[in-house]
């Protein structure tokens, strides 16, 4: 896993999480416990904050990133975002989680 500090953040993460060798997590990144980023999976936040809550599935290739000066990402607890789905210049959006409370 690739961890690298962007703009003075450094990514933080809870207990019991799960990174593949080839994820990469830049920047002011907040993640919960018990997230497993897949693959090729890429957080970034280089240009804005990326908070991510518990029991998160972030599966391979799946690409995470604010937009700058606009825009943070926030992901809610049991999620699962399936492969290969970029989540980019969204300026509001509603997660419903796999228990069906809405975020």
């Amino acid at each position: 896993m690739l961890i690298k500090s962007v703009r003075g953040y450094n990514p933080t993460f809870g207990k019991d999480c799960y990174f593949a060798e080839n994820s990469t997590i830049i920047g002011d990144v907040i993640i919960g416990n018990q997230v497993s980023v897949w693959f090729q999976a890429v957080i970034r936040g280089d240009v804005n904050s990326i908070r991510i809550g518990n029991k998160v599935n972030i599966q391979d290739g799946v690409i995470i990133h604010g937009t700058y000066k606009k825009a943070s990402t926030n992901i809610g607890d049991n999620v699962s975002i399936i492969e290969s789905k970029p989540i980019s210049k969204l300026k509001k959006w509603r997660v419903i989680s796999n228990t069906g409370e809405k975020s």
